[in-house]
This record gives C-alpha cells, sequence and structure tokens, in this order.
C-alpha cells in the first residue's frame, strides 16, 4: 500500500515511511500525517501487509515473516523464523520498486514496526543499519527466542562508532505490558519483560556512539500492549517527520 503526498511537486523528493503489520497501521499513519500537515514532514507512506481482510490468516502470516530464525519455530501456535527472508524482499524486492516509482529522498527513509514488527524493525537496525536512517521499534518482542535479536547488538555498537552513518532510533513502551507490582512471584513469572527490555536496550544504545547514534525513549503510562498502538504510531510519526 503506497500514498504519496498531496498535491506533491513532481520536482522534489519526499521522505518515505515504511509500515511493517501494513494492514493494521497503514491508514492511521496515513490519516494522522494529513491532520497534522502543518506540523509534519509530507512522507510517501510505504504499508507492508498481505491481500486478505481474514485477521487469523494476517496474523499467521506476520508471525512467520516478522520472527527470527532460530530455536524457537512457533509462534502461539503459528509457524515461526522466516525474517531474514521477508528482510530480504524489503531490501531488494520493495524498496528498489519503491525508490524506481516515486520521488524518494534517499537520506530520509523511516521504519515503524510494533510488537513483532519491533522485533524485526531491531534486526534490521542491527544487520543492516545503512538501509534506513530512522529506526522505530514499538514495543519490541526481544524475549522472542531467548532474546537472540540482541547477538548482533555488540557489533552493531562497535562498528556504528567508526562509521559514517547518522541514524536516529526511537524505542516506546506501554506503561502496563509488564507486571510492576511488589509481588516477587509475578515478577518472576513475567518472562516477557516488554518494558525492561526495551529501555536496558535503549539506555546502552544511546551509550553506543552519541555522534551517530541518537536514542530516544518513551513510555505510555496506563496503556496496554494492545491499546498502545495509536499513541505509540502517533510518537513515531512525530519523531520522524518532525521539519
Amino acid at each position: 500500500m503506497v500514498s504519496t503526498p498531496r498535491n506533491a511537486d513532481p520536482g522534489k523528493r519526499y521522505p518515505v515511511f515504511y509500515i511493517l503489520d501494513g494492514n493494521w497501521y497503514f491508514l492511521p499513519a496515513e490519516e494522522t500525517a494529513v491532520e497534522t500537515s502543518e506540523d509534519l514532514l509530507a512522507p510517501i507512506f510505504v504499508g507492508i501487509g498481505y491481500p486478505t481482510d481474514d485477521g487469523n490468516e494476517v496474523s499467521q502470516r506476520r508471525a512467520f515473516d516478522l520472527t527470527l530464525p532460530g530455536k524457537q519455530k512457533d509462534f502461539f501456535g503459528s509457524k515461526a523464523g522466516g525474517g531474514d527472508d521477508f528482510i530480504r524482499v524489503l531490501l531488494e524486492e520493495i524498496k528498489p520498486l519503491v525508490e524506481t516509482r516515486y520521488q524518494v529522498n534517499q537520506a530520509r527513509q523511516i521504519i515503524f514496526g510494533k510488537s513483532l514488527g519491533g522485533l524485526l524493525v531491531l534486526h534490521l537496525l542491527f544487520v543492516h543499519p545503512g538501509a534506513f536512517q530512522t529506526y522505530l521499534v514499538a514495543s519490541p518482542a526481544i524475549w522472542w527466542d531467548n532474546r537472540s535479536v540482541l547477538a548482533d547488538e555488540k557489533s552493531f555498537s562497535q562498528g556504528i562508532k567508526t562509521s559514517n552513518l547518522r541514524l536516529k532510533v526511537l524505542i516506546t513502551s506501554a506503561g502496563n505490558e509488564q507486571y510492576r507490582g511488589p509481588d516477587p512471584k509475578l515478577q518472576a513469572e513475567d518472562i516477557y519483560r516488554t518494558i525492561d527490555n526495551a529501555s536496558e536496550l535503549a539506555s546502552r544504545l544511546a551509550a553506543a556512539s552519541p555522534e551517530n547514534l541518537s536514542v530516544s525513549y518513551a513510555i505510555f503510562p496506563d496503556e496496554t500492549h494492545n491499546s498502545v498502538s495509536l499513541a505509540a504510531l502517533g510518537r513515531a510519526l512525530y519523531f520522524a517527520l518532525k521539519p
């Protein structure tokens, strides 16, 4: 799914904002950008999803496409582990197609993902850091496969220090997607550690190379993993597209 700025200037190139789980987030992103057009740069939106309205099929296909290959082969009953193939399609087929057909500013390319999408965006950042300039990571499923996504963090953090890249990263969490009460048993049972995993990663990345890597972290109080979607998307739009 692609939308271009209204009354686009044929002599101008525009930021391109890629959205994983496009079935869910493409239209809200487009509508928010239109409503706040005076406050944000006008982008080309590219939503990557599936040609179906069947929610079960979308859930099963995204579970495979957005998870990393490794020891964990199953995501709550759905086949998993196709993330590297998905990334190949994204980088070798979708991006070149968009750049051929639309007026893309290749110095301002952005990608957004939430939950499993956030997991894949992190993997992209670590393994293909030059593919985009802005990485938007909402409630990432860092817990996946015993936090295997973090295996490439060290090499990324070392490499960014001597690279010519200038990257921006936004990581967000919902305030109620991890138990924060006093019961140590309930604390130990929360194997996902969604807030802690995200905030700790943001702190490490912020210290990795402040000159080359600008990192922001935000938490949305009184939101759950599901309810936070629009708030996280709105913050991501402003972070990526503010003039």
